[in-house]
């Protein structure tokens, strides 16, 4: 029921038409969404299918990352992550 009071708003119906499907959809609920459905199910799902993939590339573009760039390797101690042990390994 909620799915089909959202559809509404989001369709390209008129003002006139967006306020009495949601009162026909409170008063009596199951004629209001299965008149619905029947009427706009195929442009709902687009809608729906539409939305769902703007939200993807939303997503994908948030949190696209760059290239990683290697950090130089080098061999001193002071590079060492741990520095509780000695480069030596002796204890």
């Amino acid at each position: 029921m909620f799915q089909v009071i959202v559809d509404v708003f989001r369709s390209d119906m008129g003002g006139f038409s967006k306020a009495l499907w949601p009162i026909l959809v409170i008063v009596v609920p199951w004629l209001g969404v299965l008149i619905h459905i029947i009427a706009n199910g195929d442009k709902m799902t687009a809608r729906n299918i539409a939305a769902a993939q703007h939200q993807q590339a939303q997503m994908d573009a948030a949190f696209a990352t760059p290239q990683l760039r290697a950090a130089p390797q080098t061999n001193s101690p002071s590079s060492s992550p741990d520095h509780r042990f000695p480069p030596g390994g002796s204890q």
